[in-house]
Formats: C-alpha cells, structure tokens, sequence
C-alpha cells in the first residue's frame, strides 16, 4: 500500500501544520490583546509630554521675569537659554505624540474588532484538526487491518481499494498543505511586527517614566520662581517728610483744632516698578526702594540654586518618532495577515467536506476488512 502510507505521511504532515497555525493565531491573538492595553499608554504619555511642555515654557517666562533681579541676572538668563534648548525636541515630541494618538484610537478599536472574528476561526481550525486526527486515526486502523490478513484475494482487492482511494485525496492534501505552509511563514512575519510593537509600546512606559522624572524636577523651581515672581508686586515703602496731624475737639459746642501727632509720608513703589527703573526718583530715595526690595527677596532667593540646577536628558523619544511613520503600516500588515487567513476557512471547510467523502469510503474499506479478519466473521 504505497500510495496509502504516502498519503499518511502528508496528512500527518498536514495535521502538524494546522495545529502550528492554530498555535501561531493563538499566539498572535494574545499579542494584540496585550498590544490593546499597551498602547493606552500611549494617552498618558501624551499628558505628560504636554504637562513637561507648558512646564518648560512657564519655566522660561518665570526665568526671563527674575533675570531682572542684579543679583540673579546672568544665572537667570544662563539657565534659560538651557531651558529653551531643552525644550526645542520636547516641543516637537509633542507634535509626534499627538500624531500617535490620531493613530492609536483607531488601532485598538480595529483589534476589538477582529478579536470576535479570531475566535471564529480558531474554533474552524480546532474542527480541522479533529477531522484529519479521525482521518488518520482510520487510514491506520484500515491499513493495519489489511496488512494483518493473510495473503488472499479479499485483501488484495482491499489493498487495492485503500491505495486508490489513497491516490484519489492524496493531492487535495498536497495542496490544502502547501497553503497552510503559505499561511505559517505569513504568520510568522506577522509575529514579528506584533513583536516590534510591543518593543514600541514597553519603549513608551520607560519613556513616560522618564518624562515624570523631569516634571518632578522642574516643579521645585519653578515653585520657587513663581514664589519670586509673585513677590514682584509687593509695595515698597520709603518715607520722605510728613507733617503734623490735627485733632479736633470740642469746645462749648465748637471744633477746635489742636495738635496730635504727626502724618509720615511715603513713596510707594511694586518691586517690578523698582526693578523697572519706573521710580524716578533721586539716588538716595532709590537706594533705599532697592534695600526693601532687597529684604524681601533675599531669604526667597537663598535657595534658589539656579547655577547648580541641571535638567536630565531624555533618552527615546525617537520611539514617537518611529510610530507615527511606522505604526500604522505595522498594524495594518498584522491585520491584513489576519483578515486574508479568515477568509480562508473557505479553504479549510472545502478540504474538510473532501476528507469526509474519502474517510466515509475508508471506514468502508477498514469495516469489510474486519469483517474477513479471521475469527471475526459470524
């Protein structure tokens, strides 16, 4: 029967494969569920990367606002020329992230979508896989059958019968094979862009951490600034002369004046004013605005450390980059391999209804062949 153990070798064969493909979309399927939830984050990031932007910039007014201070001028101004070159890529990782959202959406929306039609095929595949078990469960028990009767022409002609029926499906699964040989190295690929957008996707977690990493930094000084800045509207007060303040009282039913004190009078100014040069007063007057303005700024600027403040690098942001060119094109070969592969189950019920004509006529074969085992007849 050597047509027959042919055939048992390639359905044999036939039955790995479809169990690797059922593997492979299992597999595949459990990567994109896990690509859905990881993408989400890609939201967060978004969030943060504005959050470090308006950061950044409210860093850079409040910076340009003290440089006014003598004291502080140069550091102010040093540390906002490193704060404005930091935030130039920062700016646009935000016009990447949000063209990665625009993608993200639709993405995970798209893979809730073939997650029901996934399910359906798996199921199909499940079913093939009984199918060519039960085939190659009774082309053995008919060709063990065969081989244990003696030499007769009953066996013969079973012999026969079993090597053209063998011949008869043995292309139809040459050929349903060597499209389930197709559809793994198509799996294959598509398991591999899963695997690079999952690199993506863990890329953007450590990038959101890092992002945090510098929000927490900036917050401090820019707290401190803000309280400095918030400063510059507080009044300065110089006295510069007065005169002398008169009571009433009175005196059988008149108001009398009289002496009681004295009225000091002041040049008021902001601390902005002052810092603007908008007094217009004298030398000595100023002076004396620039040592009040100087008491209140002193103990908010002694920790200021603008010299010393450093903003660490933010190494992936390349990876926003690469999923706005990239992402899209990614997915949709994923899906592609997915939606083609559900629309073969065509293929996998066509080979099924074959097996079973063939299998009806080999149960045939094994059932005579039981019968004319001796010690089995009646």
């Amino acid at each position: 029967m050597e047509q027959t153990d042919q055939l048992l070798h390639h359905i044999s064969t036939a039955e790995g494969n479809t169990t690797q493909i059922e593997s492979d979309v299992k597999a595949l399927d459990t990567e994109l569920n896990t690509i859905h939830d990881d993408l989400a984050v890609s939201k967060t990031v978004n969030d943060s990367l504005h959050l470090l932007d308006d950061s950044l910039t409210t860093a850079s007014q409040l910076l340009a606002a003290v440089a006014a201070i003598p004291s502080i001028s140069q550091s102010a101004s040093d540390l906002k020329k490193v704060v404005d070159a930091y935030h130039t890529p920062i700016q646009q990782a935000v016009k990447d992230s949000d063209a990665v959202e625009k993608i993200v959406a639709p993405i995970r929306i798209k893979i809730e979508q073939l997650e029901p039609k996934v399910a359906i095929l798996d199921k199909t595949l499940l079913v093939v896989m009984l199918a060519e078990a039960q085939f190659i469960n009774t082309l053995g028990s008919a060709e063990q059958c065969i081989n244990s009767l003696p030499d007769s022409d009953i066996k013969t002609k079973l012999d026969q019968q079993m090597d053209a029926a063998s011949s008869s499906i043995d292309p139809a699964v040459l050929k349903f094979d060597g499209v389930q040989v197709a559809i793994l190295t198509t799996l294959d690929k598509a398991k591999q862009l899963a695997d690079q957008i999952k690199t993506w996707a863990e890329n953007l977690l450590d990038l959101n951490l890092r992002i945090n990493s510098v929000i927490n930094i900036l917050k401090p000084l820019i707290d401190a600034l803000q309280a400095v800045a918030d400063a510059f509207k507080q009044t300065i007060r110089v006295p510069y002369g007065g005169y002398p303040k008169t009571c009433y009282k009175k005196v059988f039913g008149h108001k009398i004046p009289y002496p009681c004190g004295w009225v000091t009078v002041y040049y008021s100014f902001t601390i902005q004013q002052i810092l603007d040069g908008a007094t217009g007063m004298i030398k000595p007057i100023v002076d004396l605005l620039e040592a009040g303005m100087n008491e209140v700024l002193k103990p908010l600027l002694r920790n200021l450390g603008l010299d010393s403040f450093t903003l660490p690098a933010i190494p992936g942001l390349d990876v926003l980059t690469q999923l706005t060119s990239k992402l899209q094109d990614t997915f949709d070969s994923i899906a592609a391999t997915l939606e083609a592969l559900i629309n073969q189950q065509t293929d996998f019920n066509t080979f099924m209804a074959e097996l079973k004509k063939i299998l009806d006529a080999m149960s045939e074969i094994n059932i005579q062949c039981q019968l004319n085992t001796p010690g089995q007849k009646s």
